[in-house]
């Protein structure tokens, strides 16, 4: 084990308590500390949920104090996960003043690059074994000076920093199947999208009863099943047991209206249970009323391990009355869910009502900060089943737009790969 790892990483939990416990007694502690420090920047778990916590309340303009935060947590289920209310407002009443916050934000900041520094001298000694010393202690050297070049400088990034993260990609390109995302499940489609990419904001619109929910539903059953990490499936329109009886249907292979069916099939039906009692990476929210709660949700399952896919059912359900701000709100939670997604480093998927009143206003609003938008088209009055769908790629940032041709199955509300050769 190297010398490095053998030791405690730098961090002070005195100065995190400091600095957590200022922003909720002082407004002014608070928007110095929001304009230096991320969540990520805490050592201890439980101070970044707190942290975090904050953050979505200081961004909704809401006060933030001890009670504001209990309840924040408390909706996101993450009270336990801080030790309770005690625990927050023990930490203002150990509190002599919040005078100095700005410093201790500083030093906690401090200690936070010194762990990033760690780490990138660790990952150094692994790749100077066999690689170039010059190259890799070079590379090393530009990380460094990064680390500590302030936080407006580490948003530039000069091309040879990148010459390593490009590599890796084209190289994933080059094997034979190769994504730089999640599979979907749909072979064309991400043929065509190089999978749902890290860091992506993922429009899926259509008009009413087209799909959206199955189609969503299908990707998610499809990346838990063949990921570790979770997927988060966020709706007020749907419970979980709703969602998951619409699996358990697909993955059976019959219709939920077949009474006689599943009489029939009790195999079936039994082997779509224990296949459903297996994903337990798969994640429903269906509490959070707004988007700043679900944030807090999708940050949440990252803290603790390991966040694949989220996926949002859907934008309009999560706004307020039309009105004339209606297209600022859609812009609202359109960068909302982008910058988590940047944040996180995971592909969101988010499902949108095609609406004719208002509609060129709010489709502008949502694109500007998308950056795939698929448009799911079918014939709802055909008769035939599987129906034919098509997928049109409005928009990608990064390849290939065009059309993406699948079958729905209306009985078990279940998207298909068409055969190969076949539509």
């Amino acid at each position: 084990m190297s010398e490095m790892t053998e030791h405690m990483p730098p961090h002070s939990e005195d100065n995190e308590r400091t600095v957590l416990a200022s922003c909720l007694i002082d407004p002014v502690a608070l928007n110095d500390c929001m304009g230096i420090l991320s969540a990520a920047d805490f050592y201890e778990l439980r101070h970044r949920v707190i942290f975090d916590a904050m953050r979505v309340l200081w961004n909704a303009g809401t006060c933030v104090d001890a009670m504001t935060v209990y309840q924040v947590l408390k909706a996101s289920s993450h009270l336990d996960d801080v030790g309770g209310i005690s625990y927050v407002t023990g930490m203002t009443n150990d509190l002599l003043t919040s005078g100095n916050a700005k410093a201790y934000a500083g030093i906690v900041k401090n200690k936070a690059l010194a762990r990033d520094a760690i780490k990138a001298c660790i990952e150094t000694q692994q790749k100077l074994i066999e690689g170039n010393a010059v190259t890799i202690t070079q590379r090393l050297v530009a990380k460094l000076t990064k680390l500590t070049s302030g936080v407006i400088q580490k948003r530039l990034m000069r091309a040879p920093e990148l010459v390593d993260d490009v590599a890796e990609e084209f190289s994933a390109q080059m094997k034979p199947g190769g994504l730089l995302g999640v599979s979907s499940g749909f072979h064309e489609l991400d043929k065509r999208l190089s999978g749902l990419r890290g860091g992506d904001l993922i429009v899926v619109s259509a008009d009413t009863s087209v799909g959206k929910t199955s189609f969503a539903g299908c990707v998610a059953e499809y990346v838990a099943q063949h990921n570790d990490g979770d997927v988060l499936f966020c709706s007020v329109e749907m419970s979980g047991k709703e969602l998951l009886k619409r699996y358990v249907c697909r993955a059976a292979e019959i219709s939920p209206y077949d009474t006689d069916g599943w009489i029939r099939r009790q195999g079936a039906y039994a082997e779509a249970l224990a296949s459903a009692s297996r994903l337990d990476n798969l994640v429903f929210d269906e509490q959070s009323a707004t988007i700043d709660e679900v944030c807090a949700q999708a940050r949440g399952l990252a803290l603790n391990g390991r966040l694949e896919l989220m996926i949002v059912d859907y934008l309009q359900l999560y706004m307020g009355e039309q009105g004339e701000g209606r297209h600022r709100e859609v812009a609202s939670i359109s960068r909302a869910l982008k910058v988590l997604s940047k944040e996180l480093g995971v592909p969101i998927m988010l499902l949108s009502q095609v609406n004719k009143d208002g509609q060129a206003r709010e489709s502008r609003a949502i694109s500007h900060d998308t950056d795939v938008e698929l448009f799911l088209q079918r014939d709802r009055e055909s008769s035939e089943n599987p129906q034919r769908v098509t997928v049109n790629i409005r928009k990608h940032r990064k390849g290939m737009t065009g059309i993406v041709n699948l079958l729905f199955d209306k009985s078990l509300t279940r998207f298909e790969n068409p055969a190969q050769g076949g539509y």
